[in-house]
């Protein structure tokens, strides 16, 4: 009987350690693969493993570490969608407001005055305006996106993802 107890007391103290290990080991490998978000003076960055890297729309390392999980990437990419969307629209934006004030200012500039011209300088103003302030939601939709795709990435680094990164093709 006491070699029973014995056995028992010398198994739960292995599967105990074992337990106790296997935990550490997520920790610091969470604590490594994990990234998030932080706004730097230059745009959005995301940390991962104490080291800041910068996001960008093109040719971006985050692109590389959205693909160790499959639902996480699809996220990612529809976040890539509605900021090149962003971009094209505030693109076009600025490029009809600077169009249509410095046609403004030119017409103002000659002692002619036509104001049927000068109107339709600054309604090209105004439409650029308002494309620029049409692509606030799409901000925002942006923003969203990409927070639900880190946090499926570092779900799944939790789940079932060892450190020897599988990424998708």
């Amino acid at each position: 009987m006491q070699k029973l107890q014995l056995w028992l007391i010398v198994y739960f103290l292995i599967f105990s350690i074992t337990y106790i290990n296997s935990q550490n080991t997520i920790k610091k490998n969470y604590e490594k693969e994990a990234i998030y978000l932080r706004m730097g003076f230059w745009g959005q960055k995301y940390i991962k493993n104490g080291k800041s890297y910068p996001i960008r729309i093109f040719n971006d390392k985050l692109d590389n570490e959205m693909k160790i999980s499959r639902t996480a990437y699809k996220e990612y990419k529809k976040y890539k969608i509605n900021k090149k969307i962003i971009l094209a629209g505030n693109l076009i934006g600025l490029g009809l407001a600077v169009y249509g004030e410095y046609n403004a200012i030119k017409l103002l500039s000659k002692n002619q005055w036509d104001e049927k011209l000068f109107n339709k300088f600054t309604n090209f103003t105004l439409i650029g305006m308002g494309t620029i302030m049409i692509t606030i939601p799409f901000q925002y939709f942006a923003y969203n996106r990409l927070q639900k795709a880190i946090w499926l990435r570092n779900r799944d680094i939790l789940n079932h993802i060892p450190s020897s990164h599988r990424r998708i093709k």
